[in-house]
């Protein structure tokens, strides 16, 4: 039942991009080639957005659009920057990474956005990021000693070495590949946002 339901996901999305399959993507319009960047890696597609960014929120349907487009192509990486104090973002970005590790990154992120924009109850302290982990079932003295954790803190460092290196500067932004950072705004005209930035990202996925 669940392999036919993921079936069935996978073909609505190739039918919604069925219409963009004939679009024509610019260089300079439609993405960009990141600056420094000279050959394509295969990190796939990436999003890097923040759980305190209301566009992210507003984006959040587009992702999961993605994610079931492109499956392990599509990742999320937490941009700390981005939140009310450099010890929120901090805390919330390895929180994440450690939901990532638990396996429960997508109920985590679904839960803190729920907090931070449809509860209206912005998760500003690190307390507060710790009580949803417990709420949600994992105590605090497993949430305390995985933010810590070596494996924590080598993603945190990773990530914050890809995001200067790739000068990632607002969220949500979308980089395919470790090259080519997608503009969402060129498509604001289209009759289905969702699936020309689908159709754009598997070009770009294609590309060199």
């Amino acid at each position: 039942m669940r392999y036919f339901i993921q079936a069935t996901l996978v073909s609505i999305m190739v039918f919604l991009c069925a219409p963009a399959a004939s679009q024509t993507f610019k260089e300079g319009v439609h993405y960009d080639v990141i600056d420094g960047v000279d050959q394509a890696n295969d990190d796939g597609l990436v999003e890097f957005y923040s759980l305190y960014c209301s566009y992210c929120y507003r984006y959040e349907p587009i992702a999961s659009a993605m994610k079931t487009a492109f499956a392990d192509q599509f990742s999320k990486v937490h941009v700390a920057s981005v939140a009310p104090s450099p010890e929120a973002g901090s805390t919330m970005t390895r929180a994440y990474i450690l939901a990532q590790k638990m396996d429960i990154a997508e109920k985590i992120n679904r839960v803190m956005f729920d907090y931070n924009f449809k509860k209206g109850h912005l998760l500003r302290e690190p307390e507060d990021i710790r009580n949803v982990f417990i709420v949600n079932g994992i105590d605090g003295q497993t949430f305390d000693k995985g933010i810590a954790s070596f494996a924590v803190t080598a993603r945190f460092n990773q990530w914050q070495r890809l995001i200067d290196k790739l000068g990632v500067r607002a969220t949500p932004t979308f980089v395919v590949n470790g090259k080519y950072r997608i503009n969402p705004t060129s498509l604001r005209d289209s009759d289905d946002l969702t699936a020309s930035l689908i159709n754009l990202a598997g070009y770009l996925l294609e590309k060199e």
